[in-house]
This record gives C-alpha cells, structure tokens and sequence, in this order.
C-alpha cells in the first residue's frame, strides 16, 4: 500500500517546494510517520496514545494540531489557526470543534464556524453534542474563539505542552465515546481553556463515517477483558474515583477540580445528576428522547466565563517543563 509519506512526496511536496531540492530535503526530514500492525491497533484512543508517546513535542512556543484520518485543509491554513489561536489571548488555549464537512468546503475558512457546545449521556458516559454551522453575523466584526466544555478528537490546535502535560490515555482501549470527555476534563482541571475556533481551516470527509475498529482484533475474550476495563477506568475517572494502579499520567489535574467543571459546565459526567438537581443547575444539554443527537447549546457556550486556576505560577512553569 502507498504510505502517507509517500502520498505526501508525489503529489504534494512539488507544490510546496517548487521543484526546489533544498526544501524539499528539508521538509522531508521534519515528517516522522509510524505504523501499526493491524492486529496490535485497539481503537483510536489506544492508537493516539502510542502517538502520544511517540511525537516529538519539544521546543517552546511550537503548536501542535491533532486530527482524524480523512481530513482535507483550507490554504493557509496553518496562518489561519494560528491567528485564530492568538485572538484567544491564552498560553493554555485549546481550540477544539468537530470539523466541517469536505463537502461544504465552500463555506470554509473564515466563512463559517462550528460551535460545540455541550454533551449528553450514551450508556452513561457523555458524548458530544451534534456541532452546528455558524456564520458570521456581520463580516466587519471580528469573530474570535469561544469557549466550550468540549474537546473533540478529530480537530485540536493548541501549543505542544497541551499535548506533553495532558497526553492522551492510550490506555483507554476498544473506545469510542468517552475519549472526548476524558480529555476536555483533564486539560481542563490541568489549567487548560477548550474553545470552539471562529474558522473553519481544517475539513474531514464523512462520507463513510462507521466505527468498525472493534471487527479487527485477536481473540474475542481478550478484546472484551480490555473494553470492560476501559469503561470502567473511563467512568471512575468521571466520577473522581481510583482504579487499581492508579491514572498515572492520564489522570486529573490539580489547578480546577471535577466538581467546579461540572458546575461550570452544566454537565452530567454520568453521575452527577444529583448533584445538578442538588445546585440547581439545569443540564447544558437536554437528553435525547430519540435516536437523534441533541444539537449544541449555542447560548450557554456564549455566556462562559473562564474560571480561575489554582495556582497560576505553577501552571506557566508546566508550559516550560520538559
């Protein structure tokens, strides 16, 4: 099979360099690439962890964008997210929405948005809201990021200690819903921001949508072994709960705590639905009645306001720490 590198160096690379040998030597030698056999993939949130442990994430001030397969891009669109991430104003933001679809792609840019904006249970454990096309209401008035309590996997541009400090838990094997929500609560009570992008720069192709990783495994008991402790890792963690051997690195932070992000957020985590009713805090988004997804809570995501951390000098020095 043509490897992505190799995709990459025929029909790409010309484009970019202009024949131009220099860079194209270059720019070769910054792609790193990996693969994984087949029979040793266990689900997207395993297979981003071992990335996780992989990529080369040093050098302060470098950004990193992390995103499904099937993904198409906008030109400049690495000048357009960039200058999306500086409107944010935050070291420790984290810009984050499902993508458009290729197939508006003439909305692109900074035609439109998506806004994400809230969660609803899907066997107890949150899932996120259908995102929503937005655009702009006046083009002579500046749209900037909004913040959200969401964090989706297929589109995250933040600065590479986001990804270092918050990595994702490859331990989470055979999953599907629940990486989103494990890694919008840890990058948040580790000090870091989650705001919708006010472009649209990065594009994935849906056509083909399913999850069928789960076809793809060894012997059957195992495969069900691991998910099993997967849900319950995921579902203890959402709960402010240990598991045997602990999180290690793939646990909460200590600059907000679960409660404060559910209060903030309006969100059950699975089992919080008392502690809503016991504040009084409507949930952000209503359940589901039907086999349809509940559409994000534009307004609510409107009205946040960030929340303080814990310990701010200790927050900056972890944006420096190797």
């Amino acid at each position: 099979d043509l490897t992505c590198v190799d995709e990459f160096r025929s029909k790409h690379l010309p484009t970019l360099c202009h024949g131009e040998v220099q860079c194209e030597t270059a720019t070769l030698a910054r792609i790193h690439a990996w693969t994984i056999p087949l029979e040793e993939g266990k689900g997207p949130v395993h297979q981003r962890g071992l990335l996780s442990e992989r990529a080369q994430l040093s050098g302060e001030g470098s950004m990193c964008l992390s995103t499904d397969s099937h993904m198409s891009f906008v030109k400049a669109w690495d000048e357009l997210m960039l200058q999306d991430w500086n409107l944010a104003n935050n070291e420790f933001a984290v810009l984050s929405a499902y993508p458009l679809s290729t197939s508006d792609e003439q909305v692109a840019g900074k035609k439109s948005y998506i806004n994400l904006c809230g969660y609803f249970l899907e066997n107890d454990v949150p899932r996120g809201a259908t995102g929503g096309t937005m655009f702009p209401a006046d083009e002579n008035v500046l749209e900037v990021p909004t913040l959200t309590m969401n964090w989706a996997a297929g589109q995250s541009f933040s600065r590479c200690h986001a990804e270092r400090n918050v990595p994702v838990d490859k331990e989470l094997k055979w999953m599907f819903t629940g990486e989103e929500v494990n890694r919008a609560v840890r990058l948040w009570s580790h000090g870091y921001d989650l705001y919708n992008p006010s472009v649209n720069a990065v594009l994935h192709n849906y056509t083909d949508a399913k999850q069928s990783f789960w076809e793809h495994h060894g012997e059957s008991s195992a495969m069900s072994a691991e998910q099993e402790a997967s849900e319950v890792r995921i579902k203890a963690l959402l709960a402010g709960k240990q598991v045997d051997g602990g999180f290690g690195r793939f646990g909460l932070g200590n600059q907000r705590t679960l409660e404060e992000y559910v209060e903030w957020s309006h969100t059950n985590l699975g089992e919080w639905g008392d502690y809503l009713r016991l504040h009084k805090l409507s949930p952000a988004i209503t359940q589901a009645s039907s086999d349809d997804f509940p559409g994000s809570n534009v307004e609510f995501c409107r009205s946040l306001q960030r929340r303080p951390v814990r310990d701010v000098n200790a927050l900056l020095k972890s944006a420096t720490s190797m």
